[in-house]
């Protein structure tokens, strides 16, 4: 049953299921993402696994007018909330798009959740039941929207941040200033918030921050914040 939240003056669907709740908590009450995050600039915002579109919205009141924002969530439930809370606070700067950044521009299956929270990846799911979603390239993303530049790349994808992050071109990389992501550590060789630090450090990044937080659920899992070093 869905409700509205009124958290710092706007207005937000939000369901009873506590997944929800902590989402919503997480975004403007721990201010999870506010590390790094551009604010009052006139930036590029990528929201990776928008879920209801709470972290489009903290965005959206925290960067200059003119930024760029961009919201992708691959499920149609999800992103029928979202749009209702774009609705109900007259928001029109966020581009939102039906999909799953992905290693091809090709259908992919979405596993899904009770708790909303659907993934490409089986083992961060644990379900059998599926629908087909598009899945695009991050590049194929900024290509569409003619981005030449991320200043916050913010990714929350069940899992699937592994593939995302091991397979962006490095060309990609170079153009992506910060990445704050939930991980979800897989328990497989390889698929580790340390491996994905170590990547990213391989990739030209410093590791600012690499948090495990309490296991819940049997699934670990944290944050991670890398910024691009610099060259001289």
């Amino acid at each position: 049953m869905a409700k509205i939240a009124l958290v710092n003056g706007i207005k937000l669907d939000a369901e009873s299921n506590l997944e929800s709740l902590f989402t919503l908590e997480e975004v403007f009450v721990q201010r999870s993402y506010a590390d790094y995050f551009p604010f009052y600039k006139k930036a590029t915002i990528v929201d990776i696994g928008a879920h209801k579109g709470y972290f489009s919205l903290f965005a959206y009141y925290n960067v200059l007018q003119g930024s760029t924002l961009i919201a992708v969530e691959p499920s149609v439930e999800n992103i029928i909330v979202l749009n209702k809370n774009l609705h109900n606070n007259q928001v029109s700067g966020i581009q939102v798009v039906n999909g799953a950044i992905h290693t091809a521009d090709v259908k992919i299956n979405l596993f899904t959740s009770e708790s909303e929270n659907h993934s490409v990846v089986v083992d961060s799911a644990k379900k059998s039941e599926f629908t087909e979603v598009q899945g695009i390239q991050l590049a194929t993303l900024m290509d569409r929207f003619h981005v030449d530049k991320v200043d916050f790349l913010k990714l929350d994808c069940e899992g699937a941040e592994y593939e995302i992050l091991y397979q962006l071109p490095k060309s990609i990389y170079d153009k992506i200033e910060v990445i704050s992501m939930e991980f979800h550590d897989l328990k497989k060789a390889g698929y580790t918030a340390l491996d994905l630090a170590d990547h990213l450090i391989q990739m030209g990044y410093e590791i600012l921050k690499l948090e495990h937080r309490v296991t819940h659920k049997n699934l670990n899992y944290g944050r991670l914040i890398a910024r691009r070093l610099k060259i001289n």
